[in-house]
């Protein structure tokens, strides 16, 4: 909490709001204490002459000094404690009261008599200026005159043997003209003083309209961007057309990192060189943009202040004033939009709100910009996938569709004969010509459903498809009275729900024999289990597989390479290593060796 001078917690009310305010409630407060002050020390002076002072006086019954003590010391005390209570018209009334009591008084008392009597009035209407404004004037100059004349009319007790006075006329028209003078003409300079602060708001906000006006249709234009190099680069270039104060604009982006805020974008030959150089300065460095990027507010240097954290940049030697203001995205500081100016005028603090305005609109159209790309990025990342994945399935779908036929291909060539069926209607007959009628080759060649007139009637043929593959065709002999169009449909949703049973039945015949063969294998595997030597576990084998192979002959041979190729047998190595002991013949022959096996059949 800021700690308020000593003078303004005695004598300021505590919840005045403006700096206006607190200016004119001190200047009334300081009024009222120097006519205080004036009376007392020329109380002081009077008594150090010998006189008597106010407050003798007034103890020995003179009513002017009275007069004066109540309205200096008591006024005074009143009128302080009126302005600490904030009541603002009573604080403005007091202190002209207060002199009209004391100062003014004392001309009163001497009659006016010599021009410089007039003076206090003068004081008194100076006063009502200071402290009340145009009512203070009226005030002081209606108090004054009716003091004037009390004044005047007191000439007739005032002893003046000493002093030639004037007529009273002339010197209520001398006194009069000098008081409504001096308030005509401080009304007058009120009057000019006001017309001219009026003029000068008005002005300054016609020139925030206008500035307003600027940075709207400017924020439009800048909304209306989408790609963000484009977005930019015209932010900065319609700001230099659109501000005639500001001669060079860029804006810096901070980068993935958070640590350094990088030229985005710049206006002319000299943004370009900076763009070129990759210019970029750190956050928080003692910079204008690091100062911005790091506090998130916005900063207004002059280039000739010593109190600044302008840094000149060679490249642009001209700029007296840098103004810049945070890119927020929320609470998120994105970057800074940096202005700079020739003019000293430029960038007031009334100003200042409307840039930053720019600013945020700046900062949500790069946002904006940012996601549009993201978004039109991903999609191309999305349609690259989708593409991908397309050509995927359409390789699997081909792949499908030469396995299908191949595995059908092997299962008709593993039958003994080709699977097909004829059946006559009129006699019930069902025979298995395996012959291929024209319309049957034309519907399978062609992978479509065939109809061709036969007689009276006609003859339809469609093709049997598994996952695209064709594995036959069926063909049927219709009547003229059989309807055309539902005839066909009918044939053909029946075409594909039996291509989809045959590839169930494959499938399933298929399972079989794959269960059949592992169950054989298990079984053979299984007599494995009680052999202990390897002759009798060649035995088993060779007579297992050659009774489930149906074969003639069947043998096996066990060992190395080099036995294979005529070397030297295991037998006869253990021969020459025993010194050329016999072995047993018994251990050669068709079931021994030692290393690798080879088997055939």
């Amino acid at each position: 909490m800021i700690q308020r001078p000593l003078f303004d917690r005695l004598f300021l009310p505590s919840n005045l709001s403006g700096r206006a305010a607190q200016e004119f409630t001190r200047l009334r407060a300081v009024i009222t204490l120097v006519i205080m002050l004036f009376v007392f020390i020329y109380d002081m002076q009077v008594i150090a002459s010998g006189s008597a002072g106010f407050i003798t006086r007034a103890l020995d019954g003179d009513g002017f000094s009275l007069l004066t003590v109540l309205g200096v010391y008591i006024g005074g005390f009143i009128t302080l404690i009126v302005i600490r209570q904030g009541r603002t018209e009573l604080s403005g009334i007091l202190p002209i009261a207060m002199w009209a009591m004391s100062g003014v008084m004392l001309s009163v008392r001497d009659g006016f008599v010599v021009v410089t009597d007039a003076m206090p009035l003068l004081v008194l209407v100076v006063i009502g200026f200071t402290t009340y404004r145009q009512r203070g004037i009226l005030i002081a100059v209606v108090a004054g005159l009716i003091l004037l004349l009390i004044g005047l009319d007191r000439r007739n007790l005032i002893d003046l043997a000493q002093i030639a006075p004037r007529d009273m006329f002339d010197d209520l028209f001398d006194i009069a003209i000098m008081v409504i003078g001096s308030a005509v003409t401080l009304w007058m300079f009120l009057r000019l003083q006001s017309s001219e602060r009026q003029e000068a708001q008005a002005a300054a906000e016609t020139a925030r309209l206008r500035l307003a006006t600027i940075t709207t249709d400017l924020a439009r234009r800048i909304a209306s961007q989408t790609a963000l190099e484009e977005l930019l680069s015209r932010t900065v270039n319609e700001v230099i057309a659109r501000y005639a104060d500001i001669y060079h604009a860029q804006i810096f982006l901070i980068d993935e990192f958070g640590s350094r805020a990088r030229l985005a974008a710049s206006t002319g030959d000299v943004g370009r060189l900076l763009l070129s150089r990759g210019h970029s300065l750190e956050v928080g460095s003692l910079s204008v943009i690091g100062t911005v990027t790091a506090a998130g507010r916005s900063v207004v240097a002059r280039a000739a202040s010593s109190e600044t954290v302008h840094r000149r940049n060679e490249l642009l030697p001209e700029t007296v004033i840098e103004a810049a203001f945070p890119l927020l995205v929320g609470e998120r500081v994105i970057g800074a939009l940096d202005l700079q100016s020739r003019s000293a005028e430029a960038f007031k603090d009334e100003d200042l709100p409307i840039f930053q305005s720019l600013a945020d609109i700046t900062a949500v159209a790069i946002e904006n910009a940012r996601l549009f790309e993201q978004t039109e990025r991903r999609l191309n990342e999305n349609q690259q996938l989708l593409d991908q994945m397309s050509g995927a399935m359409r390789e699997i779908e081909r792949l499908n569709r030469e396995l299908t036929g191949r595995s059908w291909t092997e299962y008709l060539g593993d039958q003994i004969r080709t699977p097909n069926v004829d059946v006559n209607f009129r006699t019930n007959k069902v025979e298995h010509l395996g012959d291929w009628t024209q319309s049957l080759r034309q519907a399978l060649q062609g992978d479509q459903t065939v109809r061709q007139p036969q007689g009276e009637g006609s003859v339809v043929a469609v093709p049997i498809r598994v996952r695209g593959q064709v594995i036959g065709a069926m063909e049927f002999e219709l009547d003229a009275a059989a309807p055309a169009e539902d005839t066909v449909g009918l044939v053909e949703t029946v075409g594909e729900r039996l291509g989809l049973a045959l590839e169930n039945t494959r499938l399933y015949e298929a399972t079989q024999r794959i269960a059949q063969r592992e169950q054989r294998v298990n079984a053979i595997a299984a007599q494995f289990q009680s052999v202990t030597t390897v002759d009798e576990l060649l035995r088993i084998t060779l007579s297992e597989l050659g009774a489930l192979l149906n074969a003639d002959n069947a043998s096996i041979r066990l060992g190395g390479i080099d036995t294979a190729l005529g070397g030297e047998s295991g037998a006869e190595r253990m021969q020459r290593l025993n010194g050329g002991a016999q072995s047993n013949p018994a251990t050669n022959g068709t079931h021994n060796g030692y290393g690798n096996g080879g088997a055939g059949a």
